[in-house]
């Protein structure tokens, strides 16, 4: 049996495929714990971004943790979907220093980012 050229790049083909079935895409969440579980804020429009506390004084909301999943190839990916979250809590900024940390859990590799979320008093 003669084997033509297309009929040599089909084992080709199907190990790129099954290589681009393994990529997962950038996922991120974000987990809150609540300093106060009993005050409740609504949620606000925009949320500052702050790598130092303010000057100004402010009282601590909650502390944030964002993980991403290996796929997540930029720290402003993480920032955001922590934005969106303290968004969500009300937080009128986050203290966010500079930086991701790489974290081994039984499920893979992930990037953590940790902050404050925070508001004017």
């Amino acid at each position: 049996m003669k084997i033509t050229p297309a009929r040599r790049l089909i084992p080709i083909f199907a190990l790129l495929l099954s290589g681009c079935a393994t990529l997962s895409p950038p996922e991120a969440v974000t987990n809150a714990a609540l300093i106060d579980p009993a005050k409740r804020y609504e949620p606000v429009e925009a949320v500052e971004l702050l790598d130092t506390p303010p000057k100004k004084a402010f009282v601590k909301i909650a502390r944030l943790e964002t993980l991403g999943n290996e796929s997540v190839m930029s720290e402003v990916f993480l920032v955001e979907n922590m934005r969106a979250t303290a968004r969500d809590l009300g937080a009128q900024a986050i203290i966010v220093p500079y930086g991701r940390v790489r974290k081994f859990s039984p499920d893979g590799m992930h990037w953590v980012i940790q902050g404050d979320a925070i508001r004017y008093q």
